[in-house]
């Protein structure tokens, strides 16, 4: 019946177990006696660099329970170690996604303007005309950003019901705009200076800067405050 099935199963597991557990004690027998010893080939040619890298390694021991053998705690480690690198391995290996076989590059749309050192830089305009703007606000975006961004939540409407012109620009080697490799905090005000009078922005503007694009508005602020509104 099904209960005698069930007890035969379990017995069979019980002895499978049993016997796979003494085979496994055999084999550590077999390896301390034959590989182990102190005359073995194996220890005379491993026994000095294993203990040179755990001499070296033994002050990790400090951190591990006091009531852990060493032995047993970093097997385990290693262990732990082992299948999570496994896991990754084979998750990576099921996600893998197929190389693309063909890669459009659009052309550039940007409006740029030339700097005197031979470098382009883009830069987008929203909100109201320069000739009827009230307010001028110059925008450094974000790291891994662009000017497309301009500043987060703020919409065109509202930019023109409070007369706002809004210049944003990519900063050097992002967007559109040329790499500048020696760049500094005080070229960035230089590019900046450049870009206002590019736009015909006349007088002083405004600065906004958020998230990493604030360290620019810095820099505007120390290099030029001749041209900064606020």
């Amino acid at each position: 019946n099904g209960g005698d099935w069930r007890y035969q199963l379990s017995e069979f597991a019980k002895g499978a177990g049993e016997m796979s557990l003494e085979f496994g004690r055999g084999l550590r027998d077999v390896a301390n006696q034959s590989l182990l010893r102190e005359d073995s080939p194996i220890v005379r040619k491993f026994k000095g660099p294993v203990g040179r890298i755990y001499r070296r390694l033994k002050f990790l021991n400090e951190y591990l329970p006091e009531d852990r053998d060493p032995l047993h705690a970093w097997t385990l480690i290693a262990s732990v170690w082992i299948l999570a690198l496994a896991a990754l391995l084979v998750n990576t290996a099921q996600n893998a996604t197929p190389m693309a076989a063909k890669m459009t590059i659009h052309p550039p749309n940007a409006t740029l303007i030339h700097l005197p050192d031979g470098r382009r830089l883009a830069y987008l305009e929203n909100g109201v005309p320069s000739d009827q703007a009230r307010y001028t606000l110059i925008v450094p975006h974000s790291f891994l950003s662009s000017r497309l961004a301009g500043i987060p939540g703020i919409k065109g409407s509202l930019l023109e019901e409070f007369g706002v012109r809004l210049v944003t620009y990519d900063l050097p080697g992002f967007g559109e705009s040329d790499p500048h490799p020696g760049r500094t905090l005080e070229t960035s005000a230089v590019d900046l200076l450049h870009l206002s009078v590019a736009v015909n922005i006349v007088g002083k503007f405004w600065i906004v800067g958020y998230s990493s694009g604030s360290i620019h508005a810095w820099g505007a602020l120390r290099y030029i405050p001749h041209r900064i509104e606020g």
